[in-house]
């Protein structure tokens, strides 16, 4: 599992901050006080700062904690290349690739295991949350479409050892 980037951690520290004094602020304009703003600086930059780097720290915790109570039987002559943390249809869970499948299985349901065969992948695209989070990538098969969302140091990763892997079945 790889760390939250930066990009990301700054993305989300302006977000929340600008949010959370945003907020602030109308909660001051409603009750009479007026906008000032060195408070609405203040909120920004101290909430923001604080939760754009805090958050990242107690997801990456619970998230590897997560991340080992998820058990992915393997057969005896698997292979496993790369695990991680990933979302499939707003479902948390683990992905593994391994020499002959990708699998994901969700933490909620013992029974929510999705595998793919490396031989019956046509094609592996990376795509973007909002436009500048890289951490999206799409497998495709002949008959179903698959997105999944990882960590966004990942994604390039993901992308580079299913393409390498998918080759030695071509």
């Amino acid at each position: 599992m790889v760390k939250q980037s930066l990009k990301q951690k700054i993305i989300q520290a302006i977000f929340m901050g600008l949010m959370y004094a945003s907020m602030m602020i109308l909660f001051d304009v409603f009750s009479g006080y007026g906008f000032h703003l060195w408070k609405f600086v203040f909120h920004a930059v101290f909430f923001g700062g604080t939760m754009g780097f805090i958050i990242p720290l107690i997801t990456e915790y619970f998230g590897k904690k997560d991340l080992d109570k998820i058990t992915i039987i393997l057969s005896d002559d698997e292979q496993l290349k790369m695990e991680s943390i990933a979302n499939f249809n707003s479902d948390a869970g683990k992905i593994i690739l391994t020499d002959k499948r990708l699998i994901f299985k969700t933490k909620e349901s013992k029974n929510n295991t999705i595998e793919i065969p490396l031989d019956e992948i046509t094609e592996i695209k990376k795509q973007t949350s909002l436009g500048i989070v890289n951490n999206i990538f799409k497998v495709k098969t002949s008959s179903k479409e698959y997105k999944f969302i990882v960590y966004e140091n990942e994604r390039d990763t993901w992308v580079s050892l299913l393409t390498v892997e998918k080759s030695y079945f071509v």
